[in-house]
C-alpha cells in the first residue's frame, strides 16, 4: 500500500545504542572461520496462538530432527492457553535467554516472525553472521533496502530452510559474503545516526506535501 509510512521504532533506539556499540565491536573480533557452522535462534512463544501456524514452534520442532544443523529453542513461555503451554513444557526444553551478542559465534542466525515482524532482525544484520529470514507480508521501515540472496535468506518454514542451511554450508564464501553485504547495510542505514537522519529526511518530505 503507497499510502503507508513506515517509521523507524524510536523508542528502541536508546536501548539500542549501546547494545549496537557492544555488538558491532563483538563482531570485528570474531573471525567468521571461528563461527559454528549451526543455525541458531532463542525467543518466546509469540504468535499465532494455535500452534499448528506458529512460526516459531515449527522451526523448534525442526531443530529437534536436525540438531546438527539447527539450535533453536523457546526461552520464554507467554501468550498461550494453559493447554498448551502444558504440551510445550512436556515436549520441548525451554532453555536459557542467550544475548545477541552471545548469539554472534554462530555464522547462521534465524529471524522468526512472532506477533509481528522479529524485532531482532535489524541487529542481527550488524553480526556478521547470515540471517535467514522467514517470509513474510510484515514490513518494517528499512525492508525496502535488504534484498534475499544479498543482504540475508529468506526461507520457507514449510519446506526449505533445512536445504538452505545446506546451501550455505557448501557455499561458505558466498555465505560470508551475504553477511558482509548485511554488514555494511546496516552500518550505513541501521544505526540511530542514520535512522535520525531517515526521520529527519522522512519530516522534511512529508512538509513539502
Amino acid at each position: 500500500n503507497n499510502k503507508i509510512i513506515l517509521f523507524p521504532h524510536i523508542e528502541w533506539m536508546e536501548k539500542n545504542d549501546l547494545l549496537l556499540d557492544r555488538l558491532s565491536k563483538a563482531a570485528i573480533h570474531l573471525n567468521w572461520e571461528q563461527k559454528e557452522s549451526q543455525a541458531f535462534w532463542r525467543g518466546t512463544t509469540t504468535g499465532f496462538l494455535d500452534l499448528d501456524k506458529n512460526e516459531r514452534l515449527k522451526i523448534v520442532k525442526l531443530a529437534s530432527h536436525y540438531p546438527h544443523l539447527i539450535d533453536a529453542s523457546f526461552s520464554n513461555i507467554s501468550q498461550l492457553s494453559e493447554e498448551n503451554k502444558k504440551y510445550l513444557i512436556e515436549n520441548f526444553e525451554i532453555k536459557e535467554k542467550i544475548s545477541p551478542i552471545e548469539q554472534i559465534k554462530y555464522k547462521y542466525l534465524l529471524s522468526i516472525d512472532g506477533n509481528a515482524f522479529p524485532g531482532s532482525f535489524f541487529l542481527q544484520l550488524f553480526s556478521n553472521s547470515v540471517v535467514l529470514k522467514n517470509s513474510s507480508n510484515y514490513l518494517e521501515w528499512y525492508y525496502s533496502g535488504v534484498k534475499s540472496d544479498r543482504h540475508y535468506l529468506e526461507f520457507d518454514s514449510d519446506k526449505d530452510l533445512i536445504s538452505k542451511i545446506h546451501w550455505l554450508k557448501d557455499n561458505d564464501k558466498k555465505a560470508k559474503k551475504i553477511s558482509e553485504n548485511a554488514n555494511v547495510f546496516a552500518n550505513e542505514n541501521l544505526t540511530n545516526e542514520a535512522t535520525l537522519a531517515y526521520i529527519s529526511k522522512l519530516f522534511r518530505k512529508l512538509s513539502e506535501l
